[in-house]
Parts: structure tokens; C-alpha cells; sequence
């Protein structure tokens, strides 16, 4: 995304202008397709957020970078996150709480309002050990694998 390239728009410095009636300076002119694509580009990242777009939502962009990135993050929280912590108070699936009383950490599994789902993410000083085959039902999401003392 950038400033439309048209010498036509009258930008100043780049920028876009009010103009300056009184010293001849015309005001920007920003051409349709300018505005189609910044919007197409706004639409885009709330959808891949999984979010629905709103015309009357002025928090969109906010609630997909969060979400794009892991979700709203409270890292000083004093208690267990509950049902009401959720998408009407900016959380979505992947937001991290840490309860610094109790040192647990939980992640976000469904942010649905007044129904919201955190669970308990293991401490790191306690990893999962698995050996042989295993059988998994439902989402897994694994991340520090480590082989031979490597990470991979």
C-alpha cells in the first residue's frame, strides 16, 4: 500500500492536503480507486482474521492484528481468566493470560461472548513426554520439539 502515484491528486510533500485556499495551495484529490484499494486492503486482513467486516465496527483493524498475532494478550492478571473474558472484551482465539499469583499461564480455545473457553498451558518446566505411537482426536498444536537435544 502507498500514496496514490497520480500527479493529478495533488499531494504536498508526499502527503495528502487540506489545501490553502488563501496562498492558491488546491486540496488533495483522491481518485476512487485509491480508496477501493486501501479499503480492499482493510477487508482483506479482516478476513484473515476470521472476522466479518462491519461497517459500524471501528475496532476491526485493532481485533485482527490481535487476532493475526496471537490475540490480546493479559500478562498481569491476578486470577484465572473466566467465561466473560472474551470477544466483547477484545479476546479471540489464540490470546494468552498469565496469572502472575499462580504463575499459569492459559490460551484462548474459543472467544464466544459470555461462553469463552481458556485452557491451562503447561509449564515449560514440564514438558510432555511421548513415546511409540499416539492417538490424537480433535486440534494439536505442538510447538519445541525437540530431537536428539535439538529444537526443531
Amino acid at each position: 500500500m502507498d500514496y496514490p502515484t497520480s500527479p493529478t491528486v495533488g499531494l504536498v510533500n508526499g502527503k495528502f492536503s487540506d489545501g490553502d485556499p488563501a496562498s492558491g495551495v488546491a486540496a488533495s484529490l483522491v481518485p476512487a480507486i485509491w480508496l477501493d484499494a486501501v479499503t480492499d486492503e482493510m477487508i482483506n486482513l479482516i478476513l484473515a482474521a476470521g472476522l466479518v467486516p462491519s461497517a459500524t465496527v471501528l475496532t476491526q483493524i485493532r481485533d485482527a492484528v490481535q487476532a493475526l498475532a496471537g490475540g490480546k494478550k493479559n500478562t498481569a492478571a491476578i486470577t484465572a481468566p473466566g467465561v466473560t473474558d472474551d470477544s466483547s472484551a477484545g479476546y479471540s482465539v489464540g490470546s494468552l493470560w498469565i496469572d502472575t499469583v499462580t504463575a499459569i499461564s492459559y490460551r484462548c480455545f474459543s472467544a464466544a461472548v459470555g461462553a469463552a473457553v481458556w485452557h491451562q498451558i503447561p509449564a515449560a518446566d514440564t514438558p510432555n513426554t511421548w513415546t511409540g505411537n499416539q492417538t490424537v482426536s480433535g486440534n494439536l498444536y505442538v510447538t519445541g520439539i525437540v530431537q536428539s537435544g535439538v529444537v526443531i
